[in-house]
């Protein structure tokens, strides 16, 4: 951290923080030397670690259930929930459950009362503290990830009733092929399956001269409706993408060039009131710059949007130092103001603003962070001593057993054994989106490490979904698949052996950066 700030440095952040600069200069220094003076005593900066696991059955017939009980310990914070994903290689179908926070430590798997015979393997399984800390476990480690302490697997039953059939389409249609902007259009479609039955489908409308796109899940198995923006410019929307699930978790998934779907499309007639611009971004400040572990800042927001008006806005501040982040977006009764809340067991240390996204009512964003020459921060000081919750003295919660997994920080070299940290990307729990993107990512790497199909592995990214992990990139690298990214209008091809190298601290790679890199 720099202990001088030069005269210009310090004026413009004056004016961001809307600060006297005087004031200003003395908040930082205050800031940083009470910073160097800190042990952070109640701070959690170590992972769950997980010890065992347990399988109340290994036989099991369609219908039943099996649980899964871990044993696992958490320095301070305490465990928060796991989740595991068993696979069955044979079929390519998987379990993907998560504990509750009432009960962390076990979880219910029910198993469809379509599941043919077959053995699921626990391939991953993920151990969440109550910070945000978490651990990584695999069945076949990459590099420097974690084993799973032992192999756990269940086998289904011969079932007379099993289905592994993808449904078949027969027709989709809309309602209409032109739509003022406002209206609604309805989707029919016409598709069978000869087992379990249909139970939803999945349209992707895009237009591609400019990206914009219409995602629709149905609730049932014959139609969906969806409404065209009021601010919609006058365009084509072609249907690019089409997935057709079944009740046995069977899915038949159609892309932009095959013919089933090719015809379908709509138009957005002329529109006066359409709006493609994103807001126009002023500035941003936040209310005080040293705050103690869990409390929090507000964050105000300048900006404009000559259409629509601005929807919300979303941030993330950055911890260089260990890579965490914590992000708040926004809500639509206050779209200019949010309040960032830290944890109590949040370590020291100095958060920079990393990321800026201002959204508008018309589905237009950008991200602002460029256009900022000097980054708001805040400091956490956690320096409040609490005695760590009791253990059993059999298990304790650090052990110190040199086999015992630890959780270096991504800036610091790693020995054999020891996780690569990708810490920055778990998101914050209550942002629902963000949770989203997380679990299709995590859902990604599976896919490719169990790929062995020839030519690319084929991934729809969704079209709000604006980064890769690091860790997706680094996947990519290992396992030498080659992947084509379907992102909003633009096709992202990654040869095999083509995937970037590993950079420290690099935890995301932007969407964006990724078009420009292979030429998207």
């Amino acid at each position: 951290m720099k202990k001088k700030q030069t005269l210009a440095m310090l004026l413009a952040a004056a004016m961001v923080l809307s600060m006297p600069v005087g004031a200003y200069a003395e908040e930082l220094d205050e800031v940083e030397n009470s910073a160097g003076l800190v042990e952070p005593y109640i701070a959690d900066k170590e992972a769950p670690v997980l010890h065992d696991i347990q399988i109340d059955k290994t036989s099991v017939n369609a219908g039943e259930n099996i649980t899964i009980t871990i044993d696992a310990t958490d320095d301070l914070s305490n465990i928060k929930n796991f989740s595991v994903v068993f696979y069955n290689k044979e079929n390519r179908k998987e379990y993907r459950r998560g504990s509750s926070k009432e009960n962390p430590l076990s979880l219910t798997i029910n198993i469809s009362d379509f599941e043919e015979e077959g053995t699921f393997e626990l391939t991953t399984l993920w151990l969440d503290d109550n910070l945000g800390n978490y651990s990584e476990y695999f069945l076949n480690p990459i590099g420097d990830e974690q084993k799973l302490p032992k192999e756990i697997s269940f086998t289904v039953n011969k079932n007379e009733n099993s289905d592994n059939e993808v449904p078949t389409l027969k027709t989709i249609s809309l309602d209409k092929k032109s739509v003022a902007a406002g209206d609604s259009v309805t989707v029919s479609l016409d598709a069978e399956d000869v087992g379990s039955g249909i139970k939803n489908f999945t349209v992707v409308f895009t237009n591609l001269k400019n990206g914009r796109e219409y995602r629709k899940t149905s609730d049932n198995p014959n139609s969906l409706t969806f409404t065209v923006s009021e601010y919609e410019a006058e365009g084509v929307f072609q249907l690019t993408t089409l997935w057709i699930d079944d009740n046995a978790g069977n899915y038949a998934d159609y892309g932009s060039t095959e013919q089933e779907i090719q015809s379908i499309s709509f138009s957005v007639k002329e529109n006066g009131n359409a709006d493609l611009e994103a807001p126009v971004f002023r500035s941003v400040s936040i209310d005080r710059t040293k705050i103690k572990a869990g409390e929090s800042v507000v964050v105000s927001l300048e900006a404009e949007d000559s259409g629509s008006g601005i929807a919300r806005f979303s941030l993330w501040f950055r911890n260089k130092e260990n890579g965490r982040e914590i992000y708040a977006q926004s809500v639509q009764d206050n779209p200019y103001r949010l309040i960032l809340e830290t944890s109590e067991f949040e370590p020291s240390g100095r958060f920079e603003l990393s990321t800026l996204w201002i959204d508008d009512n018309a589905g237009n964003y950008e991200d602002y962070i460029d256009q900022i020459s000097v980054k708001p921060f805040f400091i956490v000081i956690n320096d409040d001593p609490v005695t760590p919750p009791p253990t059993d003295p059999e298990t304790p919660s650090n052990p110190s057993n040199p086999t015992t997994p630890s959780r270096p920080n991504s800036s610091t070299t790693t020995a054999p054994g020891t996780p690569i940290n990708y810490e920055s990307e778990k998101p914050d729990p209550a942002d629902e989106q963000a949770v989203e993107a997380y679990n299709f990512w995590q859902n990604t790497k599976r896919e490719i490490r169990v790929y062995e199909r020839a030519g690319s592995l084929r991934v729809y990214v969704p079209a709000d979904v604006t980064y890769m992990p690091a860790s997706v990139m680094e996947t990519l690298r290992v396992e030498k698949v080659p992947v084509v990214l379907q992102w909003q209008s633009h096709r992202i091809e990654i040869p095999a052996g083509k995937a970037q190298p590993k950079q420290p601290l690099k935890a995301y790679w932007p969407m964006k950066t990724l078009c420009e890199l292979y030429n998207a």
